[in-house]
């Protein structure tokens, strides 16, 4: 993926970032009900940009790698480790407020060695009964979930990659369509397939048009599903305004305006990972906010939202970064 292209997807993922940030500031906020709050209560949409964005950029990598060890390998260090300073920063903040109020209302922490095995490995809910430590992190277990199926299809001979992911597609599709799986347990990331498979097909497509189309197909029978039966209708909508705009921004410069939304882009892992723990377990215990002035609270809040991207940023290079660009490989990871 060109430099160009990457500007873009970066601008989109610092935008769903804020809006998943921005959900959880004004969901844990009792007072303060304005039109800053209402508009931010879709910010949950952010979720399936993530989705489709992965989708994109994951099959790009994935299309151009032969061997699964390698794919799973990078696919793991730029996951894990940030994932594990996230966990540890969440038990340091239990720890010290136990310490000071002799309650932790901070978090759930793992109590067994099951449920420690689960929290290091990202298979909490929704695929064991584990609760994970911080609730957005369901969303990772949905990625590692989508990374393990294109890593096992790395295995079959690379001429038939792009026709064995669009068979899985198509597949996981017409599941969804016509035997809707369960939420829960050993299936439950077939659900959401379709979104992270939008993604893919629009990866597909640029390198086998043949392929990309008949994915394309399976999506479009998707949608058609979901409007006749209501059922995710809002992840499905936030997932082709995205595609769409892919594809649209595709062909077009990318405007200065937007350099700060390319930042955020570049450490979006780390703020989604770390805005809840800085956001809400600290600034906002610090600083809380009791008005009913609107412009006070957007004030406030956008101050508490530049003070999380501060910290993130300093998260990001220490936890994240580092491993992102390792010795052996000089290239960035998509």
């Amino acid at each position: 993926m060109n430099a160009h292209r990457n500007a873009w997807i970066d601008a989109a993922r610092g935008s769903a970032a804020v809006a998943v940030t921005l959900f959880h500031f004004n969901d844990v906020v009792v007072s303060g009900a304005n039109r800053w709050r209402e508009v931010w209560s879709y910010g949950h949409l952010g979720v399936p940009v993530f989705f489709v964005l992965s989708g994109w950029c994951i099959t790009a990598s994935w299309l151009k790698t032969s061997d699964w060890r390698d794919f799973t390998a990078r696919r793991l260090r730029r996951i894990i480790p940030a994932y594990l300073a996230s966990v540890a920063l969440m038990i340091l903040l239990a720890g010290i407020t136990k310490v000071v109020t002799g309650v932790n209302d901070v978090t759930h922490l793992p109590t067994n060695w099951k449920a420690i095995l689960t929290t290091l490995t990202l298979t909490t809910a929704p695929l064991t009964s584990v609760r994970p430590i911080i609730g957005v992190y369901w969303t990772l277990t949905y990625e590692m979930a989508y990374y393990s199926l294109l890593a096992l299809l790395l295995v079959l001979p690379v001429r038939l990659h792009p026709g064995s992911l669009t068979a899985l597609h198509v597949g996981l599709c017409a599941w969804v369509i016509f035997a809707p799986p369960a939420e829960v347990g050993p299936t439950f990331f077939v659900g959401l397939w379709p979104v992270f498979g939008l993604g893919c097909a629009l990866a597909v497509r640029s390198v086998n048009p043949a392929c990309g189309l008949a994915m394309l197909a399976a999506s479009a029978a998707h949608v058609i599903s979901v409007c006749w039966t209501g059922q995710h209708v809002d992840y499905v909508a936030a997932a082709l305004l995205t595609a769409a705009g892919l594809i649209v921004a595709h062909h077009l410069a990318f405007p200065r305006l937007l350099r700060p939304l390319r930042f955020l882009g570049e450490i979006s892992y780390s703020l989604y990972l770390v805005h809840i723990p800085l956001g809400y377990f600290v600034i906002l215990r610090l600083f809380p906010l009791r008005t009913d002035n609107a412009g006070v609270y957007v004030l406030w809040q956008s101050l508490q939202l530049a003070a999380v991207v501060g910290l993130t940023w300093i998260f990001h290079l220490a936890f994240e970064l580092r491993f992102l660009r390792p010795a052996r490989l000089r290239a960035p990871a998509v």
